[in-house]
């Protein structure tokens, strides 16, 4: 799934598929609330778009499971997963997952940090990162690039956390004291 990462279909949240760009999605992390009885296209198929080329505001990652935002601000579209992580941003509708909002408000500090994932040194304001949740961990990402890199991201009720390739639950040991040294000499 484009927006949480999990592979597997289950029988209460499948997997569809959009039949235009192949974007794969659980029903309940694209906000389907209908299984189609037949062709799906997730938003901006449906709306006659190029997925591909589409950007969005809370990062510099290109096409994946965008929807909406508000009034079309912003380039109109914006990633499911930026807005679901950057504190700031979320949806007007949450139950549709429409009406992305809020990337106005993302702190100019989140917009400064660096991505130690992608090269986005030549725009240092592009979008917002979250940072690790371990500790004090500096390390910093884009949702996008945290979900494209694997990296243990989950939405919880106490909030949503995501840990750098070193502080993952389950991280070998090795790989955490190096994250520690490295944070260290900072």
């Amino acid at each position: 799934c484009a927006v949480c990462g999990e592979e597997d279909s289950f029988e209460d949240n499948p997997i569809v598929l959009c039949d235009r760009c192949d974007l794969a999605v659980h029903q309940n992390c694209y906000g389907v609330h209908r299984l189609p009885q037949g062709e799906w296209l997730c938003d901006p198929c449906a709306a006659g778009e190029t997925t591909s080329t589409l950007g969005c505001p809370g990062c510099p990652r290109k096409g994946g499971a965008l929807k909406r935002t508000r009034d079309g601000e912003w380039g109109g579209w914006a990633h499911v997963v930026c807005t679901l992580f950057l504190p700031e941003t979320g949806f007007l509708e949450p139950e549709a997952l429409d009406r992305a909002a809020g990337f106005d408000l993302i702190h100019p500090d989140r917009k400064k940090l660096k991505c130690h994932l992608c090269d986005d040194a030549g725009d240092r304001v592009c979008g917002g990162k979250i940072q690790c949740t371990h500790g004090r961990c500096q390390k910093a990402f884009h949702p996008t690039c945290g979900m494209a890199h694997g990296l243990t991201m989950q939405i919880t009720d106490e909030g949503n956390i995501g840990y750098c390739a070193a502080h993952a639950p389950g991280a070998p040991a090795k790989a955490r004291a190096q994250g520690r040294r490295r944070k260290s000499k900072a």
